[in-house]
């Protein structure tokens, strides 16, 4: 912004029709005026302009009725005992309001050392300067405004994030610790009362609950590693990627090719559990929705990025379709693997088409994330 307003009063300087410049920019919260850009003042002057705040009493006036207020003379009208227009000599002062939409922004002061004064085609001049300054410096607030609400939306998501980990790690915990202790438990004296014999009906029963058991066993292991993988903990992202391969794709019968950095390594806590996630629904969406019989997936360290990509053969979808559509849990999985990603400073992208395969895609700037040099926490 500071740029644009100075390029503006460097436009109305070099004019030659006009010596000094200056823009006062209202502040929101403060409600004081801030000298924000300067041009034709000597350095000492613009100093005492900026402690001063305002360089007459019309500034105030102009910010207050949004009109503009011009001074043809500054000794008839007794503003030459000013500091500030003595030092520079100035004749004439006009005062232009930076108009946005019914809402005063700032002033801009224009200053002549000549006789003459304004012209009106000065005067229409400056307001069209104006105009476009005020739209200028609108602009600029509501992209910051924009751009702090996007922060603090990325930090509340963070910490969502963040959550739900914790909290699928703190269930994962109890599940293994309580309910599939339990379960072997039961599983153990079920076992035991099948090796000490009983009648027909009774071994019947009793084999039935060991095989209630030995299914419910494996389906919460399977929801203990869905929830949090001891592998991604302990042995890293490339190791929790194989065995979701195995387990989810393999498994039933499509094949993987699987290619990754043999000089990994850990990376942080948090890169990994994201490209985990990433990877964990794309696999899912595979397995439900593509058909494929092969899938492609590559883990590589590429031109200072961390890059993944899952690539399959399968029947391909409608982008648009699917994120705008009735199947809102699908869209919300691939709008949570973006936002994951983005929130590391990284880009997401899918490309697919009905009858083409999907290509998932997500790369991790290596510093911007601290993807590299760190020990994983």
């Amino acid at each position: 912004l500071d740029e644009v307003l100075t390029r503006a009063l460097d436009e109305i300087v070099n004019s030659g029709r006009m010596d000094v410049a200056a823009i006062f920019l209202l502040q929101e919260r403060l409600g004081d005026l801030q000298l924000r850009a300067v041009r034709g003042l000597s350095e000492e002057t613009a100093r005492l302009v900026a402690r001063l705040g305002l360089l007459d009493g019309d500034c105030g006036g102009v910010i207050r009725t949004g009109k503009m207020v011009v001074v043809p003379d500054l000794n008839r009208y007794g503003r030459s005992r000013s500091p500030v227009f003595r030092q520079e000599r100035l004749r004439s002062l006009v005062h232009v309001p930076l108009n946005a939409r019914g809402n005063v922004l700032g002033s801009m002061c224009v200053g002549n050392r000549a006789e003459e004064g304004f012209s009106r085609e000065d005067l229409e001049f400056l307001s069209a300067v104006g105009d476009q300054i005020a739209l200028a410096v609108e602009n600029a607030r509501l992209y910051a405004e924009v751009q702090r609400k996007e922060r603090v939306r990325g930090e509340l998501l963070q910490k969502v994030i963040a959550a739900q980990e914790e909290e699928r790690k703190r269930v994962a915990r109890e599940l293994h610790d309580e309910t599939s202790q339990a379960l072997t438990a039961l599983l153990y004296e079920v076992e035991e009362a099948l090796e000490q014999g009983c009648d027909g009906r009774t071994q019947e029963v009793l084999e039935h609950m060991r095989q209630l058991a030995l299914q419910s066993l494996d389906g919460i292991h399977k929801l203990i590693y869905d929830l949090r993988p001891s592998l991604l903990d302990h042995l890293g992202l490339p190791a929790a990627i194989h065995w979701l391969a195995e387990t989810r794709l393999e498994a039933n019968g499509i094949r993987v090719q699987l290619e990754e950095d043999p000089d990994l390594g850990r990376l942080p806590q948090e890169v990994e559990i994201a490209l985990f996630r990433v990877v964990q629904e794309a696999l899912s969406n595979i397995l439900r929705h593509s058909g494929a019989r092969n899938v492609a997936i590559s883990l590589r360290k590429r031109d200072g990025y961390l890059d993944l990509s899952v690539e399959d053969d399968g029947v391909g979808f409608d982008l648009e379709e699917i994120v705008h559509g009735p199947d809102t849990s699908r869209g919300l999985g691939l709008l949570g693997m973006a936002e994951r990603v983005q929130l590391l400073g990284g880009q997401f992208d899918i490309v697919s088409a009905p009858g083409e395969g999907t290509r998932i895609h997500a790369q991790i700037p290596l510093g911007a994330a601290g993807a590299e040099g760190r020990e994983h926490a």
